[in-house]
């Protein structure tokens, strides 16, 4: 987790020799739904070889209030 209040996960590039059809759908999905449920943005991040991805905690009383 980040001082931010956020939860981050990354790991080194590894680039693909081919690129499948479906390439980058799952991030570009959880980024729309969590923007649509939550009001929120994730973090996608690419820096010196090594891929990141940041999200923001979700507490019980924020879900309430979306409510």
């Amino acid at each position: 987790t980040t001082q931010q209040g956020s939860i981050m996960v990354s790991n080194k590039v590894n680039p693909r020799a081919e690129q499948s059809m479906g390439a980058g759908v799952g991030l570009s999905n959880l980024a729309h739904r969590y923007s649509i449920l939550f009001g929120q943005n994730i973090v996608i991040t690419d820096y010196y070889g090594v891929f990141s991805v940041e999200v923001p905690l979700i507490y019980e009383t924020d879900k309430k209030l979306m409510r």
